[in-house]
């Protein structure tokens, strides 16, 4: 009974210890701040003229945070710039790319104060684009299932069927 309570008691400060000394240093808010440095760094260097280290710097926040589902907003942002560099230097297949990439994460982004008209309308192809590529997604993944489906009937029509032809053999004979 003695070990038993020196065991919980050390797993009750051990487990206080982390909470209260270890955790604050591993946080899910001290996590995106730090992640979306880069995010603010780029954004600086696009204001300054600087396009190949905000494509830099954007680039390694993408890579960095390409999976992350809290970031999906920032991840968002990223695209834009990237859009916003490559169309300010006349790169419109990258900037098409990174707008596709954008859309893929969030098909109805608006673009919030954007004032390029010529970029609102290049963006607005890109979208619809993408909306066309979405939608035959969906109805190929849809005739997918369909075939799956099919599939599943085929043997329990054959078996049916057999057994409707050795009935009538059986009959005839």
């Amino acid at each position: 009974m003695h070990y038993t309570f020196i065991k919980r008691t050390t797993i009750v400060v051990l487990l206080a210890f982390i909470v209260t000394v270890m955790a604050p240093h591993y946080s899910v808010g001290a996590a995106i701040e730090t992640n979306t440095d880069d995010l603010e760094n780029a954004k600086h260097f696009y204001e300054n003229g600087d396009y190949d280290g905000a494509i830099e710097l954007l680039n390694h926040f993408i890579e960095k945070n390409r999976g992350n589902d809290m970031l999906k907003n920032e991840l968002v942002l990223a695209y834009y710039y990237k859009a916003k560099i490559y169309f300010t230097g006349e790169q419109y297949g990258n900037m098409e790319n990174a707008l596709k990439a954008l859309f893929k994460i969030n098909l109805f982004y608006n673009f919030p104060g954007e004032k390029n008209a010529n970029f609102l309308r290049r963006a607005y192809v890109v979208q619809k684009i993408v909306e066309q590529e979405e939608s035959e997604k969906k109805q190929i993944e849809k005739k997918r299932e369909e075939m799956r489906k099919a599939k599943k009937r085929f043997p329990v029509l054959l078996v049916v069927g057999a057994v409707v032809v050795a009935g009538i053999i059986a009959y005839l004979l």
